[in-house]
């Protein structure tokens, strides 16, 4: 898990044109943030979140499995993962020894089939609707936010702006 996170770290920082040396990102362990990322100025913590709902996943391999036969989705257990990952991260208590940290939540390439889709097009009106209202209220441990599609390597939205 460490060596994705970095991976994906490191995918972002470069797409996001972040300045820092980002050869010396270094994973951590809880209950410190997923990656500790050495800028010029000032370091900071990056906490990573997959994009991704369990019960989702399941439900598409079930679908492919039984192929050709429909199988009907069971709506009441399936999530809304950019808003349910979102508020974990948020509830979450991190040791960043006073260094900022920086919230990364990303849809992942992986493997399309368990991951999910491709997000919503266009995300900064599902951003403004759905997370902001969640970020008005607290950003809990966060300077920053980031959503970023591994797809098409993509910022999608960053709050604040």
């Amino acid at each position: 898990m460490r060596s994705h996170e970095l991976t994906v770290f490191l995918e972002f920082a470069r797409t996001a044109n972040l300045s820092g040396d980002h050869g010396a990102a270094e994973p951590r362990d809880p209950p410190e943030p997923d990656i500790m990322f050495p800028t010029g100025d000032r370091p900071c913590y990056f906490e990573l979140g997959r994009l991704a709902d369990d019960n989702f996943a399941k439900f598409m391999l079930e679908v492919y499995r039984r192929a050709p036969v429909p199988v009907a989705p069971d709506l009441s257990k399936i999530g809304y993962p950019q808003r349910d990952v979102l508020r974990r991260k948020l509830a979450k208590t991190y040791n960043s020894r006073g260094m900022p940290i920086h919230l990364l939540l990303y849809y992942d390439n992986e493997s399309p089939l368990t991951q999910g889709p491709i997000p919503p097009l266009p995300f900064d009106h599902e951003a403004s609707a759905v997370m902001e209202p969640i970020l008005r209220r607290s950003m809990g441990p966060f300077e920053k936010l980031w959503y970023f599609e591994r797809y098409r390597r993509t910022v999608l939205w960053r709050y604040p702006a």
